[in-house]
């Protein structure tokens, strides 16, 4: 057995493979490039050409993409690199959430609950906890897994601190279906905040009709 997947292992790439991986490199510089394009519609489309058809094998080329000097280059590539849902990325994303342009720290933010590694949860928490409008910070993207800073900032007495913990909340509840986050959201319903108390009900008629929705086609 250990000899066959050693004659696996050292066998010789093809001609073949070769060209192909050099073909697919240079549509991949391609779109890159074009991230740069005055033409929105073309950057638009470079940008989604990359995340369909190529995700993770873009890596390398979009981790260097982002430190170009264009912030449109930089806010799409990040877009881009969440997409392949790769933890080697996570380092270059979160990295651009301090980037001297708004419009990528925004993206980047938002790129980092997308991306899906579990080391941003801390990172998104205490952006929350500063309270930059140019990095909204969000725990939903993953989901149960993020609930212990999320009861961190419902037992806080700042009111838009409590507000962010209740929409993750509630925007986690509709989405799982998990009745012991429903069951939390109700607990807020009396909240002394008239903005809580509004999205706790809110959430809570989001996941009944949900659940209600659910039950019915069961």
């Amino acid at each position: 057995m250990i000899a066959r997947l050693s004659e696996v292992v050292h066998q010789p790439v093809s001609w073949e493979d070769m060209s192909v991986t050099s073909r697919s490199d240079h549509r991949i510089a391609r779109h890159i490039k074009n991230l740069s394009s005055e033409d929105e519609r073309a950057s638009v489309r470079a940008e989604h050409n990359l995340i369909r058809y190529y995700g993770a094998r873009a890596l390398s080329q979009l981790i260097l993409a982002c430190d170009h000097p264009m912030p449109q280059v930089r806010f799409r590539a990040v877009w881009a690199l969440a997409a392949t849902r790769d933890s080697r990325a996570y380092e270059t994303v979160l990295r651009l959430t301090l980037d001297q342009d708004e419009r990528v720290r925004y993206d980047a933010t938002l790129a980092l609950g997308k991306l899906g590694d579990e080391r941003a949860i801390d990172a998104l928490f205490k952006m929350i906890l500063q309270k930059d409008e140019t990095r909204p910070a969000s725990l939903r993207d993953f989901g149960l897994r993020s609930l212990e800073p999320i009861r961190q900032l419902l037992a806080m007495r700042d009111d838009e601190l409590r507000l962010v913990g209740i929409n993750d909340l509630g925007w986690i509840a509709r989405e799982t279906g998990s009745q012991a986050c429903a069951d939390l959201l109700r607990t807020f319903v009396s909240d002394s905040n008239d903005n809580v108390r509004a999205e706790a009900r809110f959430w809570l008629d989001e996941f009944a009709a949900v659940n209600s929705t659910a039950a019915k086609g069961s």
